[in-house]
């Protein structure tokens, strides 16, 4: 199956879905593509990724949609970041935010200040989301970010 058959499959589930959290996996799969067939990838790059797709089974009826398809978009992702270096937006961002407050936290009960916890997260969360803002928008540059969004 290659990028635009499953985006295009991916749309009709979108239209004959009734269930909202399925509709919302299906939409994100559809980024994910949308996202694919932008990049200027090469031939060789698309033909592993369609391999995976083949791989991944797509085209079935399973009893539980929302977490088939949800489980194979998990899965779909970490293939693209781990063979391709492609990351989800905002990535870093999160990681970034994560690692500022655990820190923050720790610095911040460390310090003997009045208020020194509320400081320190506070610190930890801006100085984590910027760092993770600055890498997310320097491998934006690269190109190496895939918009996951729901409509």
């Amino acid at each position: 199956m290659n990028i635009k058959e499953a985006r295009s499959y991916f749309e009709g589930r979108i239209v004959n879905s009734n269930n909202k959290s399925e509709i919302q996996v299906y939409q994100k799969f559809v980024s994910v593509f949308s996202s694919l067939l932008n990049k200027n990838l090469s031939q060789e790059y698309l033909y592993e990724i369609e391999e995976e797709l083949d791989k991944l089974n797509l085209k079935v009826n399973p009893d539980n949609n929302y977490k088939y398809y949800h489980s194979r978009l998990t899965q779909f992702i970490k293939y693209l970041k781990k063979e391709f270096s492609f990351i989800t937006e905002g990535y870093f961002t999160g990681i970034g935010i994560s690692l500022g407050i655990s820190l923050g936290i720790a610095l911040g009960v460390s310090v003997q200040v009045n208020h020194g916890l509320i400081y320190g997260l506070i610190g930890g969360l801006l100085v984590g989301m910027l760092l993770g803002m600055a890498k997310d928008a320097r491998l934006r540059k690269q190109n190496r970010v895939i918009k996951m969004s729901v409509k």
